[in-house]
This record gives C-alpha cells, sequence and structure tokens, in this order.
C-alpha cells in the first residue's frame, strides 16, 4: 500500500469511524457551535440575497422607469422610492455582520450600496478593511 493510498484510508477512516464517535462524545460543545456557525451563515446567505434582489430591482426600475408597482407606486430602487432614506439603500442585517462578511457581500453590490456601505462604515465602526474593500469595487465598478 502506497502512502497516497493509506492518507485516503486514513481519512475514510476518519469519517467513517472516529468522526461519529467524537461527535457522540462531544454534542454537548460542538452542536451549540455547528448550530452558531450555521445561523451566522445563514444570515449572511440572505444579505446577501437581499442585497443581490435590490439590485435586480433597481437595474429592472432604470431599464422600464415608467412602470409602477401595483398598488400604482413607484418601483423599488426609483428616486421617489429613495426619498424615504436620504442615505440611500440599506443592507438588511449589515451591522450584524462581521468585517469579512462585509468585504465578500461588496463582490455583488451595485455603485448603490458601495456607497452607502462607505457611508455607513465612516459614520460608525469605520472598519478600513471594509472601506478599502468597497471602495475598491466602487473604482472597479467605475472603470467597467
Amino acid at each position: 500500500m502506497t502512502a497516497d493510498d493509506r492518507s485516503l484510508t486514513e481519512r475514510f477512516v476518519d469519517l467513517t469511524v472516529f468522526a461519529p464517535i467524537g461527535f457522540i462524545l462531544d454534542y454537548k460543545s460542538v452542536v451549540p457551535e455547528l448550530a452558531a456557525s450555521a445561523r451566522k451563515q445563514m444570515k449572511f446567505s440572505r444579505s446577501l440575497g437581499r442585497a443581490a434582489l435590490a439590485s435586480v430591482r433597481r437595474q429592472a426600475s432604470v431599464e422600464d422607469p415608467g412602470h409602477a408597482g401595483a398598488d400604482g407606486s413607484a418601483p423599488a430602487g426609483t428616486v421617489a422610492d429613495r426619498s424615504a432614506s436620504v442615505s440611500g439603500p440599506t443592507i438588511d442585517g449589515y451591522d450584524g455582520l462581521s468585517a469579512r462578511d462585509i468585504v465578500a457581500l461588496t463582490a455583488a453590490c451595485d455603485e448603490a450600496s458601495c456607497r452607502w456601505i462607505i457611508a455607513h462604515e465612516r459614520a460608525n465602526k469605520q472598519r478600513v478593511t471594509v472601506l478599502r474593500a468597497a471602495q475598491n469595487r466602487l473604482d472597479g465598478l467605475a472603470r467597467s
């Protein structure tokens, strides 16, 4: 048996034998950690999805500016919609996100969202990594 085969075998045994035994022995501490990690990831995923949806809605309102909502109101992302919030679009759950999560989120942000992140960070936590990522995304959008 070669070292590669043994390594694969050891990994298989770890996964099928030792990991389940370890989980059974340590489940009281492992389960809360796994649940907390999953909750955090779901919160980030929801925020990312909301940001993407808001971007799509804004894009649709730019392509069809005369289209009103079902109730006759202006569609999301139009000038009438933004008048309620001078600071522009917000990102739900933003204050609960880590800097790492926000940096990842900036990759999917449009110009308005990047500007909001920059303004919000400057007024609040002032995290350099977040400010730099949002500015880099904004610069990238300006070049394209």
